[in-house]
């Protein structure tokens, strides 16, 4: 699993590299960083992707996953929220 996660985290960085304004290249290097552990950067890829694209679910919904993790459940609860209203709105 680790060798599977850091090689993604390295084929996102590309992905990043060929666009900086992806909100999924984004999102999916938070997912990667979540998944090995590194949650500060997981957030920090979370909100970019958030900043880029309000609509992009999987930005708020890692938001909440980061938010429980951290023990603010109920703003990982909020978080969700927005994720409903992001998907109802597309």
């Amino acid at each position: 699993l680790e060798m599977f996660l850091s090689s993604a985290t390295s084929r996102f960085a590309a992905a990043m590299r060929a666009d900086s304004h992806s909100a999924w290249a984004h999102g999916c290097a938070a997912w990667a960083r979540y998944r090995s552990g590194h949650t500060g950067l997981a957030l920090w890829h979370a909100l970019r992707a958030r900043s880029l694209d309000p609509y992009y679910a999987d930005g708020w919904t890692l938001l909440a996953y980061v938010a429980h993790r951290g023990g603010l459940d109920a703003l990982a609860d909020r978080f969700l929220g927005f994720r409903a209203v992001c998907r109802r709105s597309r």
